[in-house]
């Protein structure tokens, strides 16, 4: 990446690959997410990281843990369902402590880390899980790295995904209008210094 002249990378964090067993966890081999980042740092690229919980990315359970399901046959995955947040933010405190000297703020090259994903595509539509989720990456993040959200263009997924007071991002596919995405998004964020964290 660093030799075709690009200047950011953006990389999902996989929880199951992590947290393979409650509790357990892995940051070696595969998974040492402090030598990519490093490496990163190394060749001058910045970094979008992206922690979930939930990545999609086309994994098993979209990077969600197994085991969750296995303990708690009820749970609600990605809403405030107690089991879930639980799990979810010894997870996201274990990683973001981890990346902390990696943050901009901090002199490293993390510039962005999204809050969730894509979750204005899930049927849940939960703003207190959200709120939560942006408590806690606040609390370990603060100002030291732009927190986002990412959704499709449509008014629900843009209604149910951002954030009041997180920069929100639309993606969208390669044959999309590009005009009419940022349209659909401008209705939700009409200025982009109108983004405060509150």
């Amino acid at each position: 990446m660093s030799a075709a002249e690009l200047n950011a990378v953006s990389t999902y964090v996989e929880w199951s690959l992590h947290e393979p067993e409650r509790g357990q966890f892995n940051w070696s081999g595969d998974a040492d997410i402090v030598e990519f980042l490093s490496i990163a740092e190394q060749e001058d690229l910045l970094v979008l990281l992206r922690p979930g919980p939930y990545i999609c990315a086309e994994r098993d359970l979209d990077s969600l843990t197994y085991w969750m399901l296995r303990d708690a046959p009820d749970i609600k995955l990605r809403t405030k369902d107690a089991h879930f947040v639980r799990s979810a933010a010894l997870y996201l405190t274990k990683l973001l402590d981890k990346i902390e000297p990696f943050l901009r703020g901090s002199g490293g090259p993390i510039i962005m880390v999204p809050v969730e994903n894509e979750y204005g595509n899930f049927n849940a539509c939960n703003a207190e899980y959200l709120r939560i989720l942006k408590r806690l990456f606040l609390d370990k993040i603060g100002d030291k790295a732009l927190l986002y959200t990412t959704d499709g263009t449509s008014e629900s997924m843009l209604r149910c995904g951002t954030i009041p007071g997180v920069f929100a991002t639309a993606d969208f596919g390669s044959g999309a209008n590009v005009t009419k995405a940022f349209e659909a998004l401008r209705t939700k964020q009409p200025k982009v210094s109108d983004t405060r964290r509150k």
